[in-house]
């Protein structure tokens, strides 16, 4: 990957001069939305995905130089290396499996010569009876009662991911059990939701890759206590 700040190539200077120009009142998105091909040209229909960019204060030459941005930081190149589950995440030293997790095909991810895919496809299927067994009451809290409340510990991406999900398919959610976030160390949010669950019926799910967040275990510590507490 380039190594020069974004903020300090060419091509980002030649888009803030550009930017400039985009204030200009002629560049007003209502007199956009009236060129001709307006929609035709500035949107794009692929993979069961339609994206409309049409109703964005851009105009050709806009595009033309985030393109010219794109290619200059490489950006198919580093997409690419991580599909192909190269060790793009530098810090760890190893494959950023975000593609490979949403990958319901049957071609195979290589990891070092290993196809990932069985192990992503057997923890998918172990989560979904895991989840089947919770929702039918197979499976219930240490004193036999049934779930009520599903309290999920987590920070940053492992936080709002799931929260935006739940949102989302919120219509479609078991009704007899509530779901409830605790992402950050804020002790009146953790009495917040101790509050309102009851914990002899309360799921705990950790949310971590590595499981070395220090918030995210800071909390998970608080809950085990406040378990422990209760005699569960």
């Amino acid at each position: 990957m380039p190594s020069e700040k974004i903020n300090e190539t060419p091509i980002w200077k030649k888009l803030m001069q550009h930017a400039a120009v985009m204030k200009h009142p002629e560049k007003h998105l209502k007199n956009l939305l009236n060129e001709k091909d307006r929609f035709r040209n500035f949107s794009l229909n692929g993979a069961d995905i339609f994206f409309d960019f049409s109703r964005q204060r851009v105009d050709e030459s806009t595009m033309a130089l985030l393109f010219e941005l794109s290619g200059t930081r490489k950006i198919r190149t580093a997409f690419n290396s991580m599909v192909n589950g190269e060790k793009v995440n530098t810090t760890e030293n190893r494959a950023a499996l975000h593609t490979a997790s949403r990958n319901f095909s049957d071609e195979p991810v290589l990891i070092d010569g290993k196809d990932v895919m069985y192990d992503i496809k057997r923890v998918r299927d172990e989560i979904k009876a895991f989840s089947s067994k919770v929702l039918r009451g197979k499976i219930k809290g240490s004193t036999g009662k049934p779930f009520e409340h599903i309290v999920v510990i987590g920070i940053g991406g492992s936080y709002l991911g799931p929260e935006f999900v739940s949102s989302a398919l919120e219509v479609y959610a078991a009704e007899n059990i509530k779901i409830h976030y605790l992402a950050n160390v804020d002790i009146h949010n953790f009495g917040q939701i101790t509050s309102r669950i009851n914990p002899e019926t309360t799921l705990w799910i950790v949310i971590s890759k590595s499981y070395t967040t220090a918030e995210t275990m800071a909390n998970a510590n608080q809950a085990r206590i406040f378990m422990e507490d209760k005699g569960l």
